[in-house]
């Protein structure tokens, strides 16, 4: 019998896809995220916060490899120079790509 994979994240949109695939594959799989949200029901749900280390001694116990697909949108705590909101980067940095006529116009 090999050990469990975890994956960290497995509930977000990266994690959904690597969880479904080691099921698929027969693999005993692990998922460690913030929140309980549906996942694979043969999977192992395991509820933690990389960022503050709460739950996850329990999840990485016996755990032989570990895929990290966790991620975050919130800035490290204390940290606010230069952070924005999803919005703000997408009104930002992607208007440009929105109206690829209007690159042409400009240019």
């Amino acid at each position: 019998m090999t050990s469990p994979v975890l994956v960290t994240g497995g509930t977000g949109r990266l994690g959904r896809s690597v969880v479904a695939r080691l099921v698929e594959a027969g693999q005993e799989v692990r998922v460690l995220a913030r929140r309980q949200r549906d996942t694979q029901p043969q999977a192992t749900f395991f509820t933690g916060d990389l960022r503050r280390g709460d739950g996850i001694d329990p999840a990485v116990r016996a755990a032989g490899v570990i895929i990290h697909c966790a991620t975050s949108t919130l800035p490290p705590p204390g940290h606010t120079e230069g952070v924005r909101t999803w919005d703000q980067f997408l009104a930002e940095e992607l208007a440009e790509h929105r109206d690829p006529a209007a690159r042409v116009k400009s240019a």
